[in-house]
């Protein structure tokens, strides 16, 4: 049994990396940037913002482009998140290291809620399917339009 089982989770865990590579391909290796609502009106430039006042040698508390102004201390996007510090590297393709950035985190995303239904002894394609339903219907449905 405990053969099957771990055939099981090798099965789920190869689908999961899968899922990941067919949603992410055209983006990761075809130049597509993938938007969606918050993500282009929101954190994309905040993160630009940051990124690029930490490369000039500030720390800013406030972004005055977004929205009327907004506090950055308490968003995702502030100068505390790691993901922020890489984007003031000097690299010309910020829109592309957002995609690997934000892969990286659906990746990740997917392997935590699905090692988590695996710890709650859910039966291997059930925690995979727990875990693909958040991050991968979200993709769909943005999608659909």
């Amino acid at each position: 049994m405990r053969a099957r089982r771990r055939w099981g989770i090798a099965c789920t865990g190869a689908i999961g990396l899968v899922l990941w590579t067919v949603v992410w391909w055209p983006a990761l290796v075809g130049g597509r940037v993938v938007y969606h609502d918050d993500v282009a009106h929101q954190n994309f430039p905040l993160r630009l913002y940051v990124g690029r006042s930490i490369a000039e040698g500030c720390m800013p508390l406030w972004c005055p482009a977004l929205l009327k102004g907004v506090p950055i201390a308490g968003q995702q996007a502030s100068e505390w998140c790691p993901s922020v510090w890489l984007m003031a590297l000097a690299v010309p393709d910020k829109a592309g290291l957002f995609t690997i950035l934000t892969a990286s985190v659906y990746l990740l995303a997917w392997y935590g809620q699905w090692l988590l239904g695996l710890r709650l002894r859910l039966v291997p394609w059930a925690a995979a399917l727990a875990a693909t339903d958040y991050p991968y219907l979200l993709i769909v449905e943005e999608a659909r339009g």
